[in-house]
């Protein structure tokens, strides 16, 4: 942790290439979702502030993409994605709602290890990664990186920015960018990459 897996990010030219998709959207699509145990969805924006949260359109087109897709797996979702998956299937579903530490954000690096337990807990060893195109190269990297064996489904490129997020970042590409730049630079210091 710390200046030398700053480094090593850096100078590998894996910051270049998350950069680029940062900024593009575009991912790799990898995996058979066929052999994807369940699927894990992450969180991209909300309307309004705790307790009043709401999920906006980059939220609820994630639910009705998994819905669609992938309608007979078991799912693990963010809260903001929960909320709309449950209006849509009765299949349960495990939310990931808050951090294990009080007071602190609910992050992609915690929704993924909060994803591992509960995978690990019912034995099921491949996760349908579903997130909004542009976050998904740094959610894979972080599933990577905790063991995850992630499938990335194509067509998650078609979910919209939410315009209206009261998370700055997720209202456009150029607002994820600038912001995402940063991020991974942080993750790479705390080796979460």
């Amino acid at each position: 942790m710390g200046i030398g897996s700053l480094c090593r990010f850096v100078w590998s030219g894996d910051y270049s290439t998350l950069c680029r998709q940062a900024r593009s959207g575009r991912y790799v699509v990898q995996g058979d979702p066929g052999t994807a145990d369940c699927v894990l969805g992450f969180a991209f924006g909300r309307l309004g502030e705790e307790p009043n949260i709401q999920p906006g359109i980059s939220n609820e087109e994630l639910a009705r993409f998994a819905r669609k897709h992938f309608p007979n797996l078991p799912a693990i979702l963010q809260q903001e994605v929960a909320d709309v998956y449950e209006l849509l299937t009765p299949a349960p579903v495990l939310r990931v709602d808050r951090h294990r530490q009080e007071d602190k954000y609910l992050d992609t690096r915690e929704v993924a290890d909060q994803a591992r337990l509960l995978m690990g807990q019912r034995g099921w060893q491949v996760a349908l990664l579903l997130a909004h195109g542009y976050h998904v190269p740094r959610a894979l990297r972080i599933c990577t990186r905790l063991g995850l064996c992630t499938v990335v489904p194509a067509g998650l490129e078609e979910i919209p920015f939410c315009t209206d997020s009261s998370q700055s970042w997720t209202r456009s590409a150029g607002a994820w960018y600038r912001r995402e730049r940063l991020v991974l630079l942080h993750h790479a210091w705390k080796d979460w990459l």
